[in-house]
C-alpha cells in the first residue's frame, strides 16, 4: 500500500488532474449514457404510442367510410376503405418490427390479422349489399310486370262483363266474379309487396312468416285460377306464375343477403372492437412503460449524479492535498528567502513536479549564498577602481575640450576656402550653361540661314523658269496678232464676196431672191468677225504689254534672288566661324567648372574629416564626462550593494 502510495505521489502534477478530471469525466459519461439510453425507451414507446394512433386513426376513417358506403354503395368508398386497412396492416407490421417485447409484437400481428379479418367481413359485406340491391331491383321489376299481368286480365274480365251486360241473356261463367278474382290477385301482390317493405325496415321474422304465408296463398290461388281459364287468359297467368316465382327466388336472395350483412356487421364490429382494445392495451402499457422508465431514469441519473458528485469532490480534496500541502511549504520557503534568510532549506521526498520545485529551490538558495559571498567580496574591488576610472576619465576630458579648440578653427578656414571653390564652380557653370546656350542659337541661326539660302535657291529656279514661261506668252501673243490678222483679211475677203453675191443676186431679180438673203446673213457673219477680231487684237496687245513688263520683272526678281542667295551664303559662313568659337569657349567653361567642382568635392571632403574630427572629439568628451559620472555611480552602487549585501543571512559559506 505505502508503495502505491508513494507512486502516486510521484505522479506528475499533470497525470494527478488528468486522473482526478478524467474519473469525473467518466462518471459524467456515465450519467449521459444511462440519461440516452433512457431517452431512447422512451423515444421507442413513444414511437409505439404513435403507431397506435395512427392506427386507431386509420381504424376510424375506415369505420366512418364504412357507414357512407352502407348509406350510398359508392365503390370509391369501398377502395378508400381496402387501402386505410392496408395502412393499418403495415403501420401494425412496423410497429411490431420495432417492438422489442415479444408480447407487444405479438399485439401488433394479432392487430394485423384482424385488420385481415375486417378487410374480409368488408369485402363479404359489400358483396352482400350488391346481391340485395340486386334482388331489390328484381323484385321491384317482377311485382310490377305480375301486378301488370293481373290488371291486364282485370280490363279483360271487365270488357267482357260489358259486352255480356249487352246480351239478351247471362252465358255460363259470370264475368264479375272473374274480374273480382283478378282484382284479388292484385290486392294481395300489393300486400305481398308491403310485407315485403315491412320486412325490409324492421327484419322481423313475424312480417316473413306473413309475406311468406301470402306469397303462398297468392301463388295457389293464380295456379288454381289459371288451372280453369285457357287461351290467352291462362298464357297471361302462367306468366304471371312465373314473374312470382322469380318475385319469391329474389326476396329469399334478398333475406340471406340481409342475413350475410348483419353478420358481416357483426364480424366487422367485433374485430374493430378487438383492434380498438388491443390498441389500447398496448397504448396504455406503452405510457404506463414511458411512465416507470422515466421514473426509473430519473432516479438512476439521479444516483449516478450524486455518486459522480462525491466522487468528483473525494477526487478534488485528494489532489488539492497531494498539491497544496507542499506547495503552501515551498511558498513558505520562498517568502523567507524573499526575505533575506538564505539559511532555509525545503525537503519533499517525491519527484513530481511540485518534488522538482522544492529541490530547485534548495539548489537556488544555495547558489544565492555563494553569489552573495562572491559579490560581497568584489565590492571592494570595485569602489578602488571605480575612483582610478574617474581620474582618467577627467585627463581624458581636458585633453579632448583643447583639441576641439583646434579643430573649430580648421573647420572655419576649411569652410571659407570651400565657399571661395563653390563660387568659382557656380559661375562657371553658369557661364558654361551660357555658352552652350549661344552655341545652339547659332547652330539654330545657321540651320535657318542655309534652309533660306536653299529657298532662295530654288526661288531663283522657279523665277527663271517664269520668266521662260512669260517670254514664251509673248512670243504666243505675238502669234495670235498673226493669226488675227488672217481672221480679218478673211472676214473682209467674205464681206466682199457677200456684196459680189448680193450684186448677182439683184440681177437674177426674183429668183435670186433666196440667195440674196444668204449673202446678206454671210455679210453680216463676216461683219460680226471683223469687230470680234478687232476686240480680241486690243486684249492681245494688252496681253503683250502685260508679257513683257512681267518678263522684265522677272528679270529683276531673279537678278535680286542671287544677290540673297549670296548673302546668305556668308551669313551662314560667318555663323559656323562664331559657332566654332562658342564651341571652344564652352569646353573651356566645363574644363573651368570640373576643376571647380573637384575643388568643391576635396574641401568638402576635409570640412567633413574636420567635422568629424570635431563630432569624435565632442563624443570622446561626451564619454568622459559619461565615465566620470559612471565612475560615481558605480563607487555609489559598489556601497549600495555592500550595503544590501549585507542583509542577507548566508550562514557558514565554508
Amino acid at each position: 500500500m505505502a508503495h502505491v502510495t508513494q507512486w502516486f505521489l510521484d505522479l506528475s502534477v499533470r497525470m494527478k488532474l488528468m486522473a482526478g478530471f478524467g474519473l469525473v469525466l467518466l462518471l459524467t459519461c456515465g450519467v449521459a449514457g444511462a440519461g440516452l439510453l433512457a431517452i431512447d425507451g422512451i423515444m421507442d414507446r413513444a414511437n409505439l404510442v404513435k403507431q397506435v394512433a395512427r392506427i386507431h386513426a386509420s381504424l376510424g376513417l375506415v369505420r366512418e367510410r364504412e357507414k357512407t358506403f352502407a348509406l350510398t354503395a359508392n365503390n370509391n368508398l369501398k377502395e378508400e376503405v381496402e387501402k386505410e386497412i392496408g395502412r393499418i396492416v403495415t403501420l401494425a407490421g412496423d410497429a411490431a418490427a420495432r417492438s422489442n417485447s415479444q408480447e407487444y409484437r405479438s399485439q401488433f400481428d394479432a392487430i394485423a390479422r384482424q385488420s385481415a379479418q375486417y378487410l374480409n367481413a368488408f369485402n363479404h359485406y359489400a358483396e352482400a349489399k350488391r346481391l340485395a340491391s340486386d334482388s331489390q331491383v328484381v323484385m321491384g321489376e317482377k311485382s310490377r310486370e305480375t301486378l301488370t299481368a293481373f290488371a291486364s286480365l282485370e280490363e279483360k274480365f271487365f270488357e267482357r262483363t260489358r259486352a255480356i251486360l249487352k246480351l239478351p241473356r247471362m252465358p255460363a261463367g259470370d264475368p264479375v266474379d272473374l274480374a273480382e278474382t283478378a282484382v284479388n290477385f292484385s290486392r294481395n301482390l300489393n300486400r305481398l309487396r308491403e310485407l315485403e317493405h315491412q320486412f325490409l325496415s324492421t327484419a322481423s321474422p313475424s312480417v316473413y312468416q306473413q309475406w311468406q304465408d301470402t306469397f303462398l296463398a297468392l301463388r295457389q290461388d293464380v295456379a288454381n285460377f289459371a288451372a280453369e281459364r285457357s287461351g290467352s287468359e291462362r298464357a297471361v297467368l302462367d306468366a304471371a306464375g312465373e314473374a312470382l316465382e322469380t318475385y319469391r327466388v329474389a326476396f329469399e336472395r334478398y333475406r340471406r343477403s340481409m342475413a350475410a350483412i348483419a353478420g358481416a356487421e357483426t364480424r366487422m364490429q367485433r374485430t374493430a372492437a378487438d383492434v380498438l382494445r388491443r390498441a389500447e392495451e398496448v397504448s396504455v402499457s406503452q405510457r404506463s412503460a414511458m411512465e416507470s422508465v422515466g421514473q426509473s431514469s430519473i432516479l438512476g441519473v439521479s444516483l449516478m449524479s450524486a455518486l459522480a458528485v462525491l466522487l468528483g469532490i473525494g477526487a478534488a480534496l485528494v489532489i488539492t492535498r497531494l498539491i497544496l500541502v507542499p506547495l503552501r511549504k515551498t511558498v513558505e520557503a520562498a517568502q523567507r528567502i524573499s526575505g533575506g534568510d538564505l539559511t532555509v532549506s525545503v525537503s519533499v521526498q517525491r519527484s513530481d513536479e511540485l518534488g522538482l520545485l522544492a529541490g530547485s529551490m534548495c539548489h537556488m538558495t544555495q547558489r544565492l549564498r555563494e553569489l552573495i559571498g562572491q559579490i560581497s567580496a568584489s565590492t571592494g574591488t570595485v569602489t578602488t577602481e571605480s575612483k582610478r576610472l574617474s581620474e582618467t576619465a577627467e585627463a581624458t576630458r581636458l585633453g579632448v575640450e583643447h583639441q576641439q579648440s583646434e579643430t573649430a578653427q580648421t573647420a572655419a578656414a576649411i569652410e571659407q576656402m570651400a565657399n571661395s571653390i563653390r563660387e568659382v564652380a557656380t559661375s562657371a557653370g553658369d557661364a558654361s550653361s551660357h555658352t552652350s546656350a549661344a552655341n545652339q542659337g547659332m547652330h539654330v541661326g545657321r540651320h535657318l540661314l542655309e534652309s533660306v539660302q536653299e529657298q532662295m535657291r530654288h526661288l531663283g529656279g522657279r523665277l527663271a523658269q517664269s520668266a521662260d514661261s512669260v517670254l514664251k506668252l509673248e512670243t504666243e501673243t505675238h502669234a495670235i496678232g498673226t493669226v488675227l490678222d488672217v481672221i480679218k483679211s478673211v472676214s473682209e475677203q467674205t464681206n466682199l464676196l457677200a456684196l459680189n453675191a448680193a450684186i448677182e443676186a439683184a440681177r437674177a431679180g426674183e429668183q435670186g431672191r433666196g440667195f440674196a438673203v444668204v449673202s446678206d446673213e454671210v455679210r453680216g457673219l463676216a461683219e460680226r468677225t471683223r469687230h470680234s477680231a478687232a476686240e480680241i487684237e486690243v486684249l492681245v496687245v494688252n496681253l503683250q504689254a502685260v508679257a513683257t513688263e512681267a518678263a522684265r520683272e522677272m528679270q529683276t526678281s531673279l537678278a535680286i534672288s542671287q544677290q540673297v542667295e549670296s548673302a546668305a551664303t556668308e551669313a551662314c559662313e560667318s555663323l559656323s566661324d562664331v559657332a566654332s568659337r562658342f564651341s571652344a569657349i564652352e569646353r573651356m567653361n566645363q574644363s573651368i567648372a570640373r576643376a571647380a567642382e573637384q575643388q568643391q568635392l576635396v574641401g568638402s571632403s576635409i570640412s567633413d574629416s574636420v567635422s568629424q574630427i570635431s563630432q569624435v572629439g565632442e563624443q570622446s568628451a561626451e564619454r568622459a564626462d559619461r565615465t566620470a559620472i559612471a565612475s560615481a555611480d558605480l563607487a555609489r552602487l559598489a556601497a549600495e550593494l555592500q550595503t544590501a549585501v549585507s542583509r542577507f543571512r548566508v550562514g557558514d559559506l565554508s
